[in-house]
Parts: C-alpha cells; structure tokens; sequence
C-alpha cells in the first residue's frame, strides 16, 4: 500500500458512495427567455482564438414549450465564439452573433471596443432570449448546445 497522505480525503473514501459529487450534467438551457448573469473569458480551443461567454441561471421568464423544466437559478451554461477558422482566417459568422450581443451592452455601458464592453458586462444581469443548437457533426443529434437570439440589459 502506499504511502500517499489520504488525510484530506479521508472523510469522502470513509462516507457512502452518495456523498461523492454527482458529475456535472452539461445541459443547454430551454428554448425562452431567462434572466441571467453573465460573465466574458477569452480562451484557446484546438488552436483556434474564442470568447466564451457563461450564463448563470437567475429565473426563467417565459419558455416557448410551456412543458419544458424552467431553468433552477444558479445553472449554468455557456455559448462559445470561435473568432477565426482553423486556416486563421475570420469566422464571420462567429464575429457577427458575437457583435450582435455585445451592441446592447455597448449601448447600455458606454464602451467602444469588444474588449471593454465584455469588461463592464461582466457580472451584469440580462434577459437572453435562447435556441437549441444541434451539432451537425453528431449522427444521433445528441450534443445540443446553447445560442442567444437576443441579449436585453435590464
């Protein structure tokens, strides 16, 4: 046996098996309205520049199926920018939703650049209105992802 100091473990090894965490459950938010905090990181994905902006539930406002299970505040998901395309090029697509949802916090914060604008917004809470997005390189469409259709600072 070895001879690795397990003390700050010890309580959890020594506790049932349903006092471990459950994984975390990745989970696009419903199609609707949600009131939201929200929060701005750059990041590097497969090589490749990206903002990634986190949503973290406060309340749902309105859900477009009715029978959907409204957002529990405090969950979380996130919609990811990847700026350029693998060749380094612009992904124009990318670029633009981005632009698009960071006009009203421009407007709302008085900045002129995406960087102080994202800066501002940070912690701020808004009203997005959500979409599913499938992964058209999934078969069985079972990766579904997050889009905001339109950002509202309240």
């Amino acid at each position: 046996m070895s001879t690795v100091n397990t003390s700050s473990i010890d309580s959890l090894l020594d506790a049932t098996l349903d006092d471990l965490a459950d994984i975390p459950e990745f989970k696009p938010f419903p199609i609707g309205a949600h009131s939201v905090k929200i929060a701005f990181d750059y990041k590097e994905v497969n090589g490749t520049a990206a903002v990634e902006l986190a949503l973290t539930a406060v309340a749902t406002v309105e859900l477009a199926t009715p029978t959907d299970t409204p957002i529990t505040a405090g969950d979380t998901t996130n919609v990811l920018f990847l700026l350029k395309k693998k060749d380094g090029s612009d992904n124009e697509l990318a670029q633009g939703q981005l632009k698009e949802l960071l006009k009203p916090l421009a407007a709302h914060f008085g900045t002129t650049s995406p960087r102080a604008t994202m800066a501002a917004a940070n912690g701020a809470e808004v009203v997005v209105i959500t979409d599913i997005r499938e992964d058209k390189r999934d078969p069985q469409n079972v990766k579904q992802y997050t889009s905001i259709k339109q950002l509202t600072v309240l």
